[in-house]
């Protein structure tokens, strides 16, 4: 086998092992997507005057 199809197993047993049961590629998307609607959810809580009036207006 030459240099470069050693590099490419290599490189695909290292991913199959660390993706295995969806590593931390899989969580991260979750992870984001949670963030993202509780942050956003925290926004429009705080910014509308009409659900939340945190900051009054002079």
């Amino acid at each position: 086998m030459g240099k470069k199809t050693v590099k490419v197993a290599a490189a695909i047993a290292l991913f199959g092992t660390v993706l295995q049961f969806g590593g931390c590629i899989g969580n991260i998307w979750k992870t984001l997507a949670g963030s993202a609607v509780s942050y956003v959810g925290l926004e429009f809580l705080t910014d509308n005057n009409g659900v939340f009036d945190l900051f009054t207006d002079n």
